[in-house]
């Protein structure tokens, strides 16, 4: 017998919106499907929020200061890639985009 993963729940209403706004943001930067590096597919899907730690010395981490980004993984092989969300939004937009809604 063979241990199968459990499929995820299906995305509410809620987070679909909040990934579609994530994916228009970047559509009119000029952002389309990306290529993947690895296996060269065209197909990511929009995965879980990623706090990127900023410190201006490698040695010392400072609490609190991040870049807010989103992660977006290929279908195919699972490369992740991470977009940097203030290059996108808002501050105030960004308090729209829960890691609730996300999934």
């Amino acid at each position: 017998m063979t241990d199968q993963p459990t499929p995820s729940p299906p995305l509410s209403p809620e987070s679909l919106a909040v990934r579609q706004r994530i994916i228009d943001k970047l559509i009119a930067k000029g952002g389309g499907s990306p290529l993947c590096p690895v296996c060269q597919h065209r197909a990511f899907s929009v995965g879980p929020y990623v706090n990127l730690p900023v410190t201006v010395d490698p040695q010392v981490m400072a609490l609190g200061q991040y870049l807010p980004c989103v992660s977006f993984a290929c279908d195919n092989c699972g490369f992740t890639l991470l977009i940097n969300l203030l290059n996108h939004f808002t501050p105030s937009e960004l308090a729209g985009l829960t890691v609730n809604a996300i999934g």
